[in-house]
């Protein structure tokens, strides 16, 4: 799958319009905005898949390799759908995924270092 990008604002598009918008472009949201992350205002069923990057606060080096790993990873849109990841300045993961066969969202961590790391949540979803 290419890497194409559009900005939600040079679409006209209101934030809490995102997931139709995602839906329909087919496209994983990339954003600073942790709000995007509140299932309250964004409810996992309808959600096309979000991306929450490090560098909101001008630290180019954290975003700049979140994005490299970002564009190699989040290639097939089915496997990212119902999915929130956070992206630390670290570059640690957490892949927050609404399992519709469980009825929850199921979180894992990873930490990419020479290896990958992998571990799930103990407190459960969304670490509660």
């Amino acid at each position: 799958m290419p890497c194409m990008s559009r900005t939600l604002g040079s679409q006209g598009i209101l934030m809490r319009m995102y997931d139709a918008f995602g839906w329909r472009e087919d496209r994983v949201i990339l954003t600073h905005d942790t709000d995007f992350l509140n299932d309250g205002r964004f409810p996992p069923h309808r959600n096309p898949g979000v991306v929450v990057l490090p560098g909101a606060q001008g630290k180019d080096r954290s975003l700049a390799g979140a994005l490299d790993r970002v564009t190699r990873i989040v290639r097939s849109r089915t496997l990212w759908r119902r999915t929130k990841i956070t992206v630390g300045s670290d570059g640690s993961w957490v892949v927050a995924t609404f399992e519709e066969d469980l009825g929850h969202t199921v979180t894992t961590r990873y930490r990419f270092r020479s290896g990958i790391e992998m571990w799930k949540d103990p407190r459960g979803p969304k670490g509660k």
